[in-house]
């Protein structure tokens, strides 16, 4: 058990790490009405 549950969350992490670059370029453009509120929703 204790084997399944390390390898799940070594894979997890290595294909959240792996995967997470190609995540921004696919993100629709922010409609904010000011330049605060599009800092904050880019947080």
């Amino acid at each position: 058990l204790a084997i399944g549950v390390l390898a799940t969350l070594f894979t997890g992490s290595y294909v959240s790490l792996s995967g997470g670059s190609k995540a921004p370029a696919a993100t629709p453009p922010i409609n904010a009405s000011s330049s605060d509120e599009a800092d904050f929703i880019k947080c």
